[in-house]
C-alpha cells in the first residue's frame, strides 16, 4: 500500500473489517513491525523505530477504544498527554486548543474517566493526543 499526504492533509482509509486497517496503522505507529517495505514520515525512514521514537517524531496514534486510565481525571491524562519533551514547551497553548475543540471536557476536567459517557471518553482520548503537539495524528475508528 503507498499512502500519502500532505501538509494539513487528510487521508482516510477504508476497507471491510479484518482486512488490516488496524494493523496497518499499529505498523505505521511502531506498535507492530512491518514484516516488509518501508514506513516514511517526512522523508525519514521509521519502520525499524520503536513506538517511543515513533512518538518523538510528532507521530501520534489514537486506538480503537477507551485507552484511558479510568481512575485519572482528564485533566490527569491531559498532563501526560503532554509529557514528552517536544510537547511541554506547547502545553498551555495546545490545552487551550483541545477546550476550544471540546467544551464538554472543560465542564468535567477533574471527573475521572471512568465517570464519562462513551463520546466523551473519545474526545478525552483525542485530547490526550493532541496535547502531544502532534505533526500527524492517527486515528483508528
Amino acid at each position: 500500500i503507498s499512502m500519502e499526504a500532505g501538509r494539513f492533509g487528510n487521508v482516510g482509509l477504508f476497507g471491510p473489517n479484518g482486512h488490516g486497517k488496524t494493523t496497518l496503522l499499529r505498523a505505521i505507529s511502531g506498535l507492530l513491525r512491518p514484516k516488509s517495505g518501508r514506513i516514511l514520515f517526512d522523508g525519514q525512514d521509521i519502520s525499524g523505530l520503536s513506538a517511543r521514537a515513533i512518538v518523538g517524531t510528532g507521530l501520534i496514534h489514537v486506538p480503537q477504544g477507551n485507552r484511558l486510565f479510568p481512575d485519572l481525571s482528564i485533566a490527569d491524562c491531559m498532563k501526560l498527554g503532554a509529557y514528552s519533551p517536544r510537547a511541554r514547551p506547547h502545553e498551555a497553548e495546545n490545552r487551550e486548543k483541545v477546550i476550544r475543540l471540546f467544551p464538554k471536557l472543560a465542564e468535567r476536567w477533574r471527573q475521572r474517566v471512568r465517570t464519562l459517557s462513551g463520546g466523551e471518553r473519545q474526545m478525552a482520548s483525542i485530547g490526550t493526543a493532541l496535547m502531544s503537539h502532534p505533526r500527524l495524528l492517527i486515528l483508528d475508528e
